[in-house]
């Protein structure tokens, strides 16, 4: 029998807030929507939802103070991608940022993002057990290896950096939204069509949410199993 995880433990949910060229970021509407869809279903965690500023520097210091502030147990992060109509889980993220300006105009350091770091962290998301579930309820969504250079892959390295570091380290994953959202974002509407389109409803992408909630809770009391007996 799978242990259920500790009461009222914590899952962090988060965002994206706007940047040039996109006035108002759907990752962080979705983020606080998904945290409270979420709390219905699974009412022995508490959801944080949270918008980082699109700013190197105070993006790096706000997820450090979430991690020590609420111990999450799984750590879901949305960001925009630049593929049109499909979710990608992102499976790693690579030891390497950008030089470009954020939205305060500072640029990133344009090399690696922890020099005594790996060249690549690796998710331990179940991610082919999530394509799988999405896939089985007509979510268009791939795999991806390749979380970018920009805010995105920094605070997904930073993420896996930090839960690597806990005791009991936490499941986290990074999402990638497609561009076709964004008209998503302004009508949120349940009504584009959704098994008969490549496109994604704001339905669809709440629904993706909880399929990765369920799939990370699950992985998380295993490994709580598996800890348990080794202890």
């Amino acid at each position: 029998m799978v242990p259920p995880a500790r009461k009222n433990s914590k899952i962090l949910i988060t965002g994206f807030g706007p940047f040039p060229g996109m006035p108002e970021n759907p990752s962080t509407t979705l983020a606080y929507e998904l945290a409270k869809r979420a709390e219905s279903t699974f009412p022995n965690h508490t959801f944080v939802a949270h918008s980082f500023a699109t700013e190197w520097a105070s993006a790096e210091r706000d997820l450090t103070r979430l991690y020590e502030i609420h111990d999450p147990i799984l750590v879901l992060h949305f960001g925009m991608g630049n593929q049109k109509s499909a979710i990608h889980i992102e499976r790693m993220a690579r030891n390497q940022a950008s030089g470009e300006a954020d939205a305060d105009g500072c640029r990133g350091c344009n090399g690696p993002i922890l020099k005594s770091a790996p060249t690549r962290l690796k998710s331990n998301m179940p991610h082919y057990s999530v394509l799988q579930d999405l896939r089985a309820n007509a979510i268009n969504a791939h795999i991806s290896n390749n979380a970018g250079s920009y805010l995105c892959n920094f605070i997904y390295f930073k993420s896996l950096t930090n839960a690597r570091a806990q005791a009991t380290p936490p499941i986290a994953a990074f999402i990638h939204l497609p561009t076709s959202i964004c008209a998503l974002n302004e009508r949120r509407s349940p009504h584009i069509p959704v098994n008969r389109s490549p496109l994604l409803s704001w339905t669809d992408l709440i629904d993706a949410g909880m399929i990765l909630i369920s799939n990370g809770l699950n992985v998380g009391r295993l490994n709580q199993r598996h800890t348990t007996r080794n202890s």
